[in-house]
């Protein structure tokens, strides 16, 4: 993904990789010249119906966020 300013000028991309669920388990962003500007990674716990229930997401490799949810089955 690219994001361009009203000149038309690159000024970030992101590449993201996801696993065989198509759960995304890794970003990373760019800034104009191709540096690294941030690294997000994605851990998941899955329930007995390959259902993600935990997905952790941390940034350059630091926890940040934890989300939760619960899933009701009929």
């Amino acid at each position: 993904m690219n994001f361009y300013n009203s000149n038309g000028k690159l000024e970030s991309k992101y590449i993201s990789k996801y696993d065989d669920k198509n759960n995304l388990i890794e970003e990373v962003k760019y800034n104009q010249n191709g540096e690294i500007i941030e690294t997000k990674s994605f851990n998941y716990k899955y329930d007995q119906k390959d259902n993600w229930i935990e997905k952790i997401e941390y940034k350059n490799a630091i926890p940040q966020i934890l989300k939760e949810r619960e899933i009701e089955y009929y």
